[in-house]
């Protein structure tokens, strides 16, 4: 709530601000801590999923709910929380975190374009020395992700090749050893 309003006016600011809402936000909340504290993290997904929908720039609500879906280890939800706050406001964790996750599944090209945008981020707004800390910690665990799937792709394409060269040679011992029964002379 804003702190320019007094006593008497907060009530009427509370409900303005919750004016067509079908539910009541403060009880929603509640709501939440009591279902997460209890594990049930489905639930307290809903909850928030219900705040977001009525309040969607609330970036603490964001966090929350990308906190919550991290512990649930759902990136498909996370990747869509972490847009979703980016869209609000862009700020370097959020980027190289989505970077991250992009490069835990694999897509490596969009892992290296969220890291070089938290690059550029980080230059504008560094923050302290134990944001520095970590965010060098971040770039080198992506980095090093992005290069070991590039590795992966060269080495599982080495081994498309000799397994489909080792096919077509059995194919081709198979297919001589089959004349050479027959008595077909090649």
């Amino acid at each position: 709530m804003r702190s320019d309003i007094t006593d008497d006016e907060a009530p009427q600011f509370k409900r303005a601000l919750t004016k067509g809402l079908d539910f009541d936000p403060k009880e929603t909340y509640k709501l939440y801590l009591k279902v997460l504290r209890k594990g049930q993290l489905q639930r307290a997904y809903r909850c928030l999923e219900k705040l977001l929908k009525a309040f969607p720039r609330d970036a603490g609500l964001a966090e929350e709910i990308i906190r919550l879906t991290l512990d649930m280890k759902d990136t498909k939800r996370t990747k869509y929380w972490l847009r979703h706050r980016m869209s609000i406001k862009k700020m370097w964790p959020d980027v190289i975190l989505l970077g991250q996750l992009e490069a835990e599944e694999g897509n490596i090209k969009q892992a290296g374009e969220f890291l070089k945008m938290a690059q550029k981020l980080h230059e504008k707004n560094p923050g302290n020395k134990k944001a520095e800390k970590w965010f060098s910690e971040m770039v080198r665990f992506t980095e090093n992700m992005i290069e070991k799937y590039k590795q992966l792709e060269k080495l599982s394409e080495k081994i498309g090749k000799r397994s489909s060269n080792s096919v077509l040679a059995d194919e081709t011992a198979f297919g001589s050893r089959q004349k050479a029964q027959a008595g077909i002379q090649t």
